[in-house]
């Protein structure tokens, strides 16, 4: 997160790419950690103006949490916020 607040958003993507790797091979695909990385992807994406991808991004984060905490769950409004 810090590469992305600093502007890096190339550095920050490749970071959150790798996390997301290491967790889906570690946890599996659908674990809700995963949904932060994702959720991290999709605010980089958006930033570099890379729309469509953002948006797949944290709708796939959203699905996450969702499934795993259920549609009331404070993160579903921090990732709707995004």
């Amino acid at each position: 997160d810090v590469e992305r607040k600093r502007g890096n958003y190339q550095r920050a993507l490749d970071m959150y790419v790798e996390s997301l790797s290491m967790l889906r091979q570690t946890l599996g695909p659908q674990h809700s950690e995963c949904a932060e990385p994702l959720h991290g992807m999709g605010l980089v994406q958006h930033q570099m103006g890379r729309y469509d991808q953002a948006l797949d991004s944290i709708q796939s984060a959203l699905k996450i949490v969702e499934r795993e905490f259920g549609v009331s769950h404070y993160k579903v409004g921090v990732f709707l916020s995004s």
